[in-house]
Formats: structure tokens, sequence, C-alpha cells
């Protein structure tokens, strides 16, 4: 049956070429483009046993070579309802920031202000003359970060941006549009060009990723390694992402036009110097923990307090502590970082038992005085904040001289006059009823003859 739907391929379409091997759920498939376009493809399968067995199955594998999404969250687009109309309109996501596309400018502001155009990032638009509606604009949260997919009127491009809520901070990213991934415990995202972390690091990588989608994701069992695959359809690269949850980094990205994994954690890739057939295709050998269940399984079982608690608990908390730990070292001081800070210590004390353990270094101590120490930050920022915006007020009734405070011009209006015929700084006394000053001898036609909360002409 084999032999006959192989042969079929190359005796009915011309263009027939092997695009890719794919094993997944105890299959193999082998796709074969059979047109010009990289969605005319005949798939053969085959069935992957236990025991090493195959078995050829037919050519009806098309409803099985299908990508998973290429991204892992849902775009919300905004409507009407989120158009906060003024002198500079813009719309609002979530509540939490504020984007629009008027003004020749793509704005991204902090306060729900319309008297103001300015904000934290801007861009200039094709066309300026636009209103807010003429946008598209769609929004994702990914943890802490909010995502952005816009579109200006008149423009084919769609533009991607990342607010990240704890720095603050906003970053144009377009890599994340064809395809974006969660990456462990929401500490950041990544896309075929690079990553950012909720710490507000971001790496992007020199190396072509055009027509990359998302293909698959491989966890090690030791919970600490994830490795995400993109692959190009049409010219069969494809391009490995190693993410470790504890360094919270990506190792160097391994572009390849194939490769092959085994259940000891090897891996083979395979590397084309041009597109010349050739004898001689060059590989690369690599050692990686991505080892299979059956493998992890198969290995003798160690000892001692580390063993008891599982490589697995053991590498997440260890990752969480690092974050604090960098939350401390490189964060902006904000109040939403010390904010986070103090969530990150109490979700760290409630999820790992085993912190305050002496055997293991007793973790717990150290990170309840970071805790403390927070709070009481946080804390004397609010005072200062609070005493700041006092000072502000009250310096700006001062200056607009308003009557409830005594700076005011009104109250000014109320204090004490000078008495005298005010002719030399040195007339200055209380109020006389004769016509000529005793001080510098001066004539005056009038005077005032007490002072009670204000001026009686005598």
């Amino acid at each position: 049956m084999f032999q006959r739907d192989f042969a079929e391929l190359y005796r009915y379409y011309r263009q027939t070429r092997l695009l890719q091997l794919r094993r997944l759920d105890g299959r193999l498939l082998a796709v074969f483009q059979t047109g010009p376009r990289t969605d005319d493809i005949r798939v053969l399968r085959w069935r992957l046993d236990a025991d090493g067995g195959v078995g050829y199955l037919d050519n009806r594998g098309e409803r099985d070579h299908v990508f998973p999404p290429s991204h892992d969250f849902e775009w919300i687009e905004t409507t009407r309802e989120d158009h906060v109309l003024g002198r500079h309109p813009h719309i609002s996501i979530a509540d939490e920031i504020f984007v629009e596309t008027v003004g020749g400018t793509l704005t991204v502001k902090l306060e729900n202000n319309t008297e103001v155009g300015e904000g934290i990032y801007d861009e200039p638009v094709d066309e300026p003359l636009q209103s807010l509606a003429d946008a598209d604009v769609s929004w994702a949260r990914v943890g802490p970060l909010i995502l952005l997919r816009m579109r200006p009127y008149k423009e084919t491009e769609w533009r991607h941006l990342v607010f990240n809520t704890l720095t603050r901070e906003v970053v144009r990213l377009d890599g994340i549009g064809p395809a974006c991934q969660r990456l462990p415990e929401d500490h950041g995202i990544i896309f075929p060009g690079g990553y950012h972390l909720a710490t507000g690091v971001t790496r992007t990588f020199d190396t072509d990723v055009s027509g990359l989608e998302f293909e698959r994701v491989v966890r090690s069992p030791n919970g600490e390694d994830v490795l995400y695959v993109f692959h190009a359809r049409a010219d069969g690269r494809s391009l490995l992402l190693p993410y470790n949850a504890i360094r919270k980094e990506v190792a160097a990205p391994i572009p390849c036009h194939g490769f092959s994994l085994f259940d000891d954690g090897t891996l083979v890739v395979f590397r084309a110097t041009s597109e010349e057939p050739t004898r001689v295709h060059p590989m690369q050998i690599w050692q990686t923990p991505y080892v299979s269940d059956a493998y992890a399984a198969a290995q003798p079982a160690g000892t001692g307090p580390l063993e008891r608690i599982g490589n697995a608990d053991l590498v997440r908390g260890i990752s969480d502590c690092l974050s604090v730990a960098r939350m401390v070292d490189g964060a902006a001081a904000t109040t939403g970082v010390y904010e986070a800070l103090i969530a990150a210590c109490a979700r760290i004390v409630d999820h790992y038992h085993w912190l305050g353990e002496a055997d293991l270094g007793d973790l717990l101590a150290p990170l309840a005085e970071l805790r403390r120490t927070a709070v009481a930050v946080l804390d004397e920022y609010e005072k200062v904040r609070a005493l700041t915006e006092q000072a502000r007020t009250r310096w700006t009734r001062a200056r607009s001289g308003s009557p409830r405070w005594p700076g005011g011009r009104a109250a000014r209006r109320r204090s004490p006059p000078t008495t005298g015929c005010g002719s030399s700084p040195g007339c200055a006394r209380r109020a006389v009823t004769w016509r000529r000053c005793g001080s510098c001898g001066t004539s005056t036609t009038g005077g005032s003859t007490s002072w009670r909360g204000g001026w009686t002409t005598s």
C-alpha cells in the first residue's frame, strides 16, 4: 500500500517534494507538498507501537497535520464603550492604560486625562487625520503584562506593544504578531524573535524569523527546562528556543532544517548549507535535559531532603526566590514593584512548606525580613506621597489667592495695614487721627481711626 501511495504522489503531481517528517501521538507523518502553495499537501502516516514496531496506515493524514494555536491567549477587541471622549480622546484598556492614534501619533498614557495628549510612549502614524474609531485596537493580559495589537487608519501592518504593569514601561515587539506563548509560571512571553520577562528584561535574536509558526513545546521532567519549537512550512526551517526557569533566560537559539530528540535527551540537529542537493549533511549532537518520562522514571532514586521534596517543586521554589532577588536588585522603585514584591513573598511562603527547614538553608527567615522591609518602605512612600500632595494643594491655593488659605490675596486684604502716611518705610505705626504724620511730618488728607478687621475712614 505504501509503494502505491508513494508512486501516485510523483505520478500525478509534478511539483511533489517532501516538506517535513513529524512524530506525534504515536504516529509518524510524512508531509509532501504537491502544488505551488504550502497548503497543497498530501500526508502519509505510520503507526508507532510502544515496543518499537512500525506499521503503515494510509495517505489520509491531513487531519493529523495541524499546528497548535499560534497564541495561547485570546485577543480582546475594543469597542466604542471603551472610548473616552474629550479634548484628547483615548481608548481605555482595562482602566489601566489608555491609547489613541489621533493627532498624528500613537500614544500610550497612564492617566485617564483627556485634557493632556502626552503619555509615556508615542510614535508617529502614517495618517495624521483620523478619528478615535478609525484604528483597530486589541489587547490581552499575560500575568503582569498587557499586550497591545494596534493598526492605525490606512495602515496594513499591525503594531504590537507590551506594557509592563510593574516597571510602567512600554516596548514595541512586533515579533509577537505571528506567534507568542506564555513562559512558565507567568515569567513573561516568548516569540520567534526573542522574549520579554515580567521583570522588564527584553532580548531579541539576530536570526531569520520570517514565516515561523509555533509548532510545539517540550518540557523536561525536572521542571526546569522548556524547549519551544517554531517551524516555517515553506522552506522547512525550524528554530529551537530552550528556556531555563531558574535562570529565567533563553540560551542561544538553535536554527536548523530538522531535528530528532531521543528518549535519553540526545538532540540531533540537521543544518542545510545550501539549497542544492548534496551527499553530505552536517549535523550537531546536543545532550539536553529533555528526556522522556519513561527514561526519567527508570533512573535510580536518590536520598536526602532534596529528593524528598522533588526536583519539580524545588525548581519552582528556587525560581520564585530568584525572581524576588532580581526584583530587589534591578527593578525600578515604584509602588507597583513593592506591591508585587510583597505579594510574591507571601505567595512563596504559602506555596512551599519546606522553606523553613534548616537542612535546606532556611530561606523563610530572609523572605520574612524582606517582606517586612518592603511593607515599611511602601508605608513611608505612601506617607511621602500624601505629604507631597498636601503641600502641592496648599501651594496651588496660595498662588491662586483662595480665601481659605492665609497666603491668598483675599486674606492679605484682611492683614493689619501700614499705619501712617505710607510715604516712607519708617512711617509704620498705629493709626492716628491727626492729619500730619508724627514720624515723617508728611501731611495727609485722611486716616484710619482703628483696626477691627477692616478699614474705617475718619
